[in-house]
């Protein structure tokens, strides 16, 4: 078993070697940050080195915040996630199907039979009311496929219970107790300067020619609940001592740990058997690495590991 110092060398040799120009993994397990590092530039082009305060767009690791958010209104009685239909909660909201009624937890399980996107507008409710124009493709709860666009509806679905902005909830529910100071759950043009530049592919029709130098991605301002949000890896770690303490922060529990099981045949296989998470925030450059994340977000790459052993 290679001890940390060697896991660490690794790590390094693998980000100089593999990554894009930017990045800052993180690496800890449920009591303490083990390890943070900075490399590249924040913005190559005006040479700013990245550090420890640099924010990366965490892109659809935010949707995990909103998720945590419902739950904790849940917990509070204020949310049936499982069985009243989402009409409950948002009257407007309408979809085609000759199936039962669509339910959060549908959403949050990637089970309600909705496309992945439909049309990609970060801030704005167009994507949840088109769906009054869409059929579910099958009976919510029986197959997995990724949505954005549910988790769109799940961030309004969050503010109509609580009453309060999705980025309130998350930030005095979630960040403030964790101690993510430097955690915000909106990309807004307040906080551009302090974020760490994106970079795109120079064309969009073609494959990217290996070594072909790419340019600043258009910046988009992203406030809905499928992945607004900038971090750093140090936060990150914070919110993944959480997980690995099944639902424990610092300053006492953030969600009771029966909610961080998951519920359903399509998304068992998540259960958490862990104790060390590995946080990894970069942004593209020199045509390094690629992004699967669809429409805007393809000019950063956050990942996040967590490793198959059990918890306590």
């Amino acid at each position: 078993m290679p001890s940390l110092d060697d896991a660490l060398v690794r790590l390094d040799r693998f980000v100089r070697q593999h990554l894009s120009a930017s990045a800052t993994p993180g690496l800890t397990d449920r009591d303490h940050l083990l390890h943070a590092a900075t490399y590249g530039y924040a913005d190559a082009a005006a040479r700013h080195p990245v550090t420890r305060d640099t924010l990366f767009d965490i892109a659809s690791i935010g949707k995990w915040f909103t998720a945590v958010a419902l739950l904790q209104q849940q917990e509070a009685g204020h949310l049936d996630l499982l069985h009243a239909p989402l009409s409950t909660y948002l009257p407007w909201f309408d979809v085609r199907s000759r199936f039962a009624p669509i339910t959060a937890h549908h959403l949050l399980s990637h089970t309600a039979g909705l496309a992945t996107a439909y049309g990609e507008t970060p801030g704005s409710r167009y994507d949840a009311a088109a769906l009054r124009d869409v059929e579910v493709a099958y009976a919510p709860g029986t197959h997995f496929h990724y949505s954005n666009t549910g988790y769109k509806v799940l961030g309004f679905l969050l503010e109509a219970v609580c009453g309060r902005p999705r980025a309130a909830a998350i930030e005095e529910g979630i960040y403030a107790p964790l101690a993510m100071g430097a955690s915000l759950a909106t990309v807004t043009q307040e906080w551009r300067e302090r974020m760490a530049v994106g970079y795109a592919a120079r064309y969009d029709d073609r494959p990217e020619r290996r070594g072909a130098r790419p340019l600043p991605a258009p910046w988009v301002e992203f406030t809905t609940g499928d992945g607004g949000g900038v971090s750093t890896a140090t936060d990150l770690a914070a919110y993944a001592r959480m997980i690995l303490n099944r639902g424990r922060g610092p300053r006492g529990r953030i969600l009771i740990a029966r909610e961080l099981r998951p519920h359903g045949a399509a998304c068992r296989r998540a259960r958490l058997r862990s104790r060390r998470a590995v946080l990894r925030l970069r942004c593209h450059h020199r045509g390094r690495g690629r992004s699967h994340l669809p429409g805007p977000l393809q000019r950063f790459a956050p990942k996040w590991a967590i490793s198959r052993q059990q918890v306590r």
